[in-house]
């Protein structure tokens, strides 16, 4: 994004830090998340599968995960692997997509979505879905209609394995951090101006469980505290603070004690609807490292009604 260098370093690195901007490859602030995201790169999958499926049988492919973990910042990224010729083949022309005028994804069912996917041109297709949607006993009907076991977009986990510990330098801490100095670089300031202390980005980075949109809303948050940089502890704890009262706000009564289960990882979750809204509200966080697992939003810890 263009950048008026008069501005406050401060009000830079704020409009930097903008949470639901979507980066395409070529901005400097992007950053490559597959080594932390689990196993499976799944822009790769999808573009060797989409460029390998016959002309006149169309592909479709479901793209899913938690809201803000960067499935638009991916896409653009498939878009772009696409666009370039491969495997002997020119490149696709791609066509990308806002159907939010047509379907209120906050309300996706199964109903609007198989009716949404049957109706769809003859062309190659690659539909952005709610993750609670693949945890539906009615996804395996979903499955039926396009034809392939679908991999989501997964989290940046910041334990190394589901049974390790986080610690600061944890590869996806380092990768978080890397996100944050990006947009530091970027406004013409470093870490050490930015924060008065490595210990604060830790902080935020932990509090953001590794989910790149909360990390930057923090960010956002804490610079609203301040006159000047640097970032001080107080203001990140603030920061943290009013997403959590949000989150007390929002977690129904009879969500605490299921919510509980979730202070250490766990290697399933209930296949319900309590369940799936927990996904869908990002109360609870999904992780692959080849295998699947789920805990809290660390926030909630934070929070005097939390207790396992």
């Amino acid at each position: 994004m263009a950048m008026t260098t008069d501005l406050p370093a401060i009000t830079r690195l704020y409009q930097l830090c903008e949470p639901l901007e979507s980066l395409h490859p070529g901005d400097p602030r992007w950053v490559d998340f597959d080594p932390v995201r689990g196993d499976e790169n799944v822009v790769a999958l999808y573009a060797r599968s989409l460029r390998r499926a016959a002309a006149d049988r169309p592909d479709f492919k479901l793209f899913t995960g938690h809201r803000g973990v960067g499935k638009t910042s991916e896409l653009f990224r498939l878009q772009n692997i696409l666009e370039a010729p491969g495997d002997g083949q020119p490149g696709f022309v791609v066509v990308y997509c806002d159907v939010g005028d047509r379907l209120d994804v906050n309300d996706l069912d199964f109903p609007d979505l198989l009716v949404f996917v049957l109706a769809s041109p003859k062309v190659h297709t690659v539909y952005t879905v709610p993750i609670s949607l693949i945890y539906s006993p009615r996804f395996g009907q979903l499955q039926q209609a396009v034809g392939e076991h679908n991999v989501p977009l997964s989290m940046i986990r910041l334990r190394p394995g589901w049974n390790a510990d986080i610690s600061d330098d944890s590869p996806g801490m380092a990768k978080m951090r890397e996100m944050v100095e990006r947009r530091c670089c970027e406004a013409g300031t470093s870490l050490d101006a930015a924060f008065d202390g490595l210990a604060t980005l830790n902080h935020l980075c932990r509090m953001s469980g590794g989910h790149p949109r909360h990390l930057m809303m923090f960010l956002q948050a804490a610079c609203n505290e301040l006159d000047d940089l640097p970032i001080t502890r107080t203001a990140a704890e603030k920061a943290v603070r009013k997403y959590a009262n949000a989150l007390l706000r929002e977690v129904p009564d009879a969500d605490w004690d299921k919510l509980a289960v979730f202070a250490t990882p766990q290697r399933d979750i209930p296949k319900d609807e309590p369940h799936q809204q927990m996904l869908f509200l990002l109360f609870v966080f999904e992780y692959m490292d080849g295998d699947i697992w789920y805990e809290i939003n660390p926030v909630l810890r934070t929070l005097e009604r939390f207790r396992p």
